[in-house]
Formats: structure tokens, C-alpha cells, sequence
């Protein structure tokens, strides 16, 4: 069992990211220009997969885990992929 880690609360707050202070990003991948799969990407842990060098995502200090939400007008979103290394799980919010 490992020991417990005691931070102060301003290090805890370090660690979290607040959704209202996340920005999305509408050109984080190229495929986000075609209609059809516009979306805003918000990078909440880690930078995952990007073609924008300048992400900054809510909490940084991660390791092979990366969490984004994704903002679409209906009859748009993610083009059909396929990771080889990777699992992906989207979770609709609403709609």
C-alpha cells in the first residue's frame, strides 16, 4: 500500500480544472474544418492527440491518460477512426 500524500489546498487547486475556465478549441485536429465534424475540443487532462502545439490542457502532469470533452452542433462530431494503442470512450452529455 502506498503512503498517503499530503498537499495544501493550493496544490490541490493546481490539480483541477474547472469546466468554466476550460477554453475549446475548434482547430486542435485538422479534421475539425470539414463540415460535418466541426467541434470544439476541450483538453481537461493531458494533451492527448493534437495538432495545435500551443494546447494547454486544464491539468498537465498526466501520464498515458488524457480526458477531453466535446462541444458539436447536431449532425456533427468525431469522423469514425480506429486507435491501435489507445481506447477512446465517448460519453454524450446531452442530445
Amino acid at each position: 500500500m502506498s503512503d498517503i500524500i499530503k498537499m495544501t489546498q493550493d496544490e490541490m487547486n493546481a490539480r483541477i480544472a474547472r469546466f468554466a475556465d476550460q477554453k475549446g478549441n475548434d482547430q486542435l485536429m485538422i479534421t475539425q474544418s470539414i463540415p460535418g465534424f466541426q467541434r470544439d475540443i476541450y483538453s481537461i487532462i493531458g494533451k492527448g492527440v493534437s495538432e495545435d502545439a500551443e494546447t494547454q490542457p486544464g491539468i498537465v502532469d498526466s501520464e498515458g491518460f488524457n480526458l477531453a470533452y466535446v462541444g458539436a452542433a447536431p449532425d456533427n462530431g468525431s469522423a469514425m477512426h480506429i486507435h491501435n494503442e489507445e481506447v477512446e470512450v465517448f460519453i454524450p452529455i446531452s442530445g
